[in-house]
Parts: structure tokens; sequence; C-alpha cells
């Protein structure tokens, strides 16, 4: 139903498939979001506040780390053990983080999160799935087949 009280930014759609993972699910949004434009729009291309969004598969799929090491001039968070919260922090202001954002932060993954959130979310213009996330900010997600301290997460 429709409710006046719930932002609509915050609208999402969870969808369940047996056996699938997430790069099964991410193809899934794809060809939805893909299939929807077409019948909506006829085609896969939109404008949106002066640019041109393409629909259409495949998207973008790109690490947080790896946009966060882009955004800091190539500092990889990943190097920084989970005792090294003060040196991300650090890292996190010199790549142009205000001071107030990470102050009290309590973990790396938090950091690059911070990060994420102040220097790349804005620059995203077309369709892009963030994947891998810190499990700091993902306590209940799936646990990274292979990459440590990393959630099979996207958005």
């Amino acid at each position: 139903g429709l409710s006046t009280l719930h932002n609509p930014e915050f609208t999402s759609v969870e969808i369940y498939q047996a056996y699938a993972d997430y790069d099964d699910m991410m193809t899934l949004t794809e060809n939805l979001i893909e299939s929807l434009a077409v019948v909506a729009c006829g085609g896969t291309s939109v404008e949106y506040q002066g640019n041109t969004i393409e629909l259409g598969a495949p998207w973008r799929r790109v690490s947080m780390h790896e946009l966060v090491a882009d955004a800091c001039g190539g500092v990889d968070f990943q190097q920084f053990g989970g005792e090294q919260v003060d040196a991300a922090r650090e890292a996190a202001v010199a790549a142009g983080v205000p001071r107030k954002s990470v102050d009290g932060v309590e973990s790396v993954g938090e950091v690059v999160n911070v990060v994420f959130e102040e220097l790349c979310e804005q620059k995203l213009i077309q369709p892009t799935f963030v994947i891998d996330y810190p499990k700091e900010v993902s306590p209940l997600a799936k646990p990274h087949r292979s990459i440590a301290g990393l959630t099979e997460r996207f958005e």
C-alpha cells in the first residue's frame, strides 16, 4: 500500500531466490530495471537532472574499498588492521573527510563507510552496484566467501 509516513527514498524491493548468491541477485535486478525502463520509457536511456542515465545491463560492479581507495589517492584501507583505527581516521581526514565525521568511529570498516558516504556516493551517476561492504557496517550480511572482513552485500 501507499503511505504518506514513509520516505520514498528508502523504498526497497525484497526478493528471495533459492540457491542464488549476490551475483545472481544483481543480474536479476539489472534485468528487472532494464525491462521496466523499456515498458515505461520506451528504452533504457532516460534524462535525469541534466544527465543521460543508461539503465541497460550490464551495470558497473565495484567494491566499496575500490571506490574509497580511488577517492583517497590510492590509500587501501584494507591495509589497516583492526587496531589501526586512528591511522584510518587520519587517512580519511587527509583525503578530505571532515574530522567530525570520523571522530568517534570505532572500526576501520566504519571509517571506510564514512569515506564512501562523504567522498564517493554523490559522484555515482550511472547505475552502479557497490559491492563487498565491511562487516562492521553489515553485521547481518553473508560473510564474503574469499575476502576476510567483507560481506557479500550490494546496493
